[in-house]
Formats: C-alpha cells, structure tokens, sequence
C-alpha cells in the first residue's frame, strides 16, 4: 500500500452522487512534507476533489491555505445532557410514509443552502 493510500480514503458514494472522484484526507493536522504526500496521491489516482477535516491549528490551516484549500464549512459538536423521556420513548416517531415524500422534497429543497457543497464554488448549484 502506498503511503498515500494510508493518508486518503476515496469515497465512492460521493463520487457516484457528484460523477467525479470524490475522497477524504485521514488526518486532521497536517505539515508541508505530509500536505504535498496527500496531492501526490490525489494526482495519481486522479481524485477531483478532497475533503480535509482538519482541527482548529493554525500551522495546518496555513498549509492548506498556501495550497489553494477553500474552507467552505465549520463542523460543531454539540453535546446534550440526558433528559427525562417522554412517557412512551417513540412518542414523537412514526414509521415514514408514503405521504411524507411532499414535505420531505419540500425541506431538501431549501436546507441544502447549509452544506459544504452548497458553498463550495467548485460543485454546480
């Protein structure tokens, strides 16, 4: 296995979806000689386009910056302590219906405006 095949995953299902090589790098933080080892592999497999999770560290983020990244969304962990639940633990579940697919195309019409496809210039509207 090449090294950076141990640094990328391609994503076949994002590639299918999109009809272009879609896949992710493996770490979060990145230096020069680790950043250019990542585009080498990218190159040879001909990947289209890398997703790149990367922490909150400055040093990685200029890395990617000086390498023509966009940062194009911001992921948040939100935690919730446990609450009491409700009397019955499906109260608020339904099995899907056939008749929710009206109101589901409804919601996906207009919620994709928050995701990072939607705001990476790079993916047709």
């Amino acid at each position: 296995m090449s090294q950076g095949a141990t640094l990328c995953e391609r994503l076949d299902w994002d590639s299918r979806f999109f009809g272009i090589s879609i896949a992710r790098a493996v770490p979060s933080r990145v230096d020069l000689l680790t950043r250019d080892a990542i585009l080498d592999w990218c190159r040879a497999e001909g990947i289209d386009c890398l997703y790149f999770l990367a922490d909150e560290d400055a040093d990685t983020m200029r890395v990617l910056e000086d390498a023509a990244f966009s940062r194009v969304d911001d992921r948040v962990t939100l935690e919730l302590q446990p609450i009491k639940p409700a009397s019955s633990p499906y109260a608020d579940t339904r099995a899907a219906r056939q008749s929710d697919i009206a109101a589901l195309r409804n919601i996906a019409a207009v919620s994709h405006h928050d995701t990072r496809f939607y705001n990476d210039r790079h993916f047709d509207r």
